[in-house]
């Protein structure tokens, strides 16, 4: 909210970012009131609305009745709903991406301006949709020089995909927010082998989800295994399905943390729509589903919209209400720069105007200036290890306030105890996300 209520009163956000998204969800604060929550609504309304025209488009390439079976997904689909609420920008890739999959059944030079302009959209939404569709033209030209014995593809692809990509790898250089190679220090911590069993759909435990929504997030197992399948059998399918099934082993397959919903859980969100593209691509031709008369195809959409709002969950939001409660009992004055959770602050900056991040402050940073607010540390414990200067402030029952030197001495004081069981589980605790450890990578402040 705070980036959309900076855009509309001073012309810029207040963290750059690249993102088309971000300036479009801002640009209706004014028309609707001042308000960015309703804004954000909207927007992110609008974007989940055009993914269905998006999605009609993509199946109209295999058949009339393929496309208002992607249409009826797409006003159904609980998990467009579930990233319209919690994950705008990624949600902003999902209808270029799918539209750039349609584009390719496109004939002359209408084919390669419509997928340089919604491949640089989809590219410029979020680093995902970037990630994906790098992963799906690098796996598309392995699958054809498989099919075709070494063959290069043809002057104009290659003259698209090198357009595409210089275009976008200019704007990366330049501006903050898009997929970067520095990016990939952002990958540390996001990877583990020893979360417990496998499970594939890892992180549903951690969220309350509709059965309707579970499904769904199903599908692209279904759709890894019918492009391995068309890799196989159908050689003329090879492009299509090693593109597709990269993207979809990326999902599926990498072992991404399971106890956080971080990036693996956000890239489990957009397994169906690589789902979706799937069937529109692979499913053979001489199937053709029967034709589906217009009028009918219209009452099933508006049948199917309702299905959308199993995504939505109020009671997974951000404890807003509780964040505002924390934010009333720090002390005055605010310090220079607060660390605190993901979630807490941006609703800080909006209330207060001062600065905080879910990241470590560098090193260059004073810590003396730099308050925190710290997660599962009892008042007993801190009493116990802080230093005899740092004062007991405490928040609620489960948060404390601290300078950021007294954390530090507090930390290593608890490192020295490691072995000790009780010094063990606190660790755990301090090492939990909810306590910002790790220092902002450099592909967060390129270009800002």
């Amino acid at each position: 909210m705070v980036q959309l209520a900076d855009w509309q009163a001073l012309g810029r956000l207040h963290v750059p970012d690249a993102s088309w998204v971000l300036r479009l969800l801002g640009s209706l604060v004014g028309p609707l009131g001042g308000d960015p929550v309703l804004a954000h609504k909207a927007g992110a309304s609008l974007l989940a609305a055009l993914c269905l025209p998006a999605a009609w488009a993509l199946g109209r390439r295999h058949s009339p009745a393929l496309a208002w079976l992607l249409a009826g997904w797409a006003a159904a689909s609980p998990t467009l709903s579930h990233l319209a609420g919690d994950f705008a920008k990624n949600l902003g890739a999902v209808a270029p991406g799918l539209a750039f999959a349609a584009a390719w059944h496109l004939r002359g030079p209408a084919r390669w301006a419509a997928l340089l302009a919604t491949g640089l959209l989809c590219a410029t939404a979020h680093r995902l949709g970037a990630a994906f569709l790098l992963i799906c033209l690098g796996g598309a030209g392995l699958g054809l020089l498989l099919r075709d014995r070494g063959a290069l593809p043809g002057r104009a692809a290659l003259l698209v995909f090198f357009a595409l990509l210089g275009v976008f790898a200019a704007l990366s250089t330049a501006l903050p927010g898009l997929l970067h190679p520095a990016d990939l220090e952002r990958l540390e911590g996001q990877l583990s082998l020893g979360l417990g069993p496998p499970s594939p759909l890892p992180w549903l435990a951690l969220r309350s989800t509709h059965p309707l929504q579970a499904l769904e997030l199903a599908l692209p197992w279904l759709a890894l295994g019918a492009c391995a399948w068309s890799a196989v059998v159908r050689p003329a399918s090879r492009p299509a399905a090693l593109g597709l099934g990269a993207a979809l082993a990326a999902v599926l397959l990498v072992p991404w943390r399971r106890d956080v919903l971080d990036l693996g859980y956000r890239l489990c969100l957009m397994g169906p729509v690589l789902a979706a593209v799937t069937l529109a691509w692979l499913l053979p031709r001489e199937r053709a589903l029967p034709r589906v008369p217009p009028l009918l195809g219209a009452l099933l959409l508006l049948a199917a919209l309702p299905l959308s709002r199993a995504g939505l969950d109020p009671a997974a939001h951000p404890p807003y209400a509780r964040y505002e409660a924390l934010i009333s009992e720090l002390p005055r004055p605010l310090p220079a720069l607060l660390i605190a959770r993901s979630g807490l602050t941006f609703l800080y900056d909006h209330r207060t105007g001062e600065e905080a991040m879910a990241w470590a402050p560098e090193p260059e940073l004073d810590p003396t200036t730099v308050g925190r607010i710290v997660w599962g540390v009892t008042p007993a414990e801190w009493r116990a290890l802080a230093p005899e200067a740092a004062p007991l402030v405490v928040l609620d029952p489960d948060h404390l306030y601290a300078r950021e030197d007294h954390w530090r001495a507090f930390v290593q004081r608890v490192q020295q105890d490691a072995g000790d069981p009780a010094a063990d589980a606190l660790l755990e605790r301090i090492a939990d996300p909810r306590n910002p450890s790790r220092v902002r990578p450099e592909g967060l402040t390129r270009g800002r």
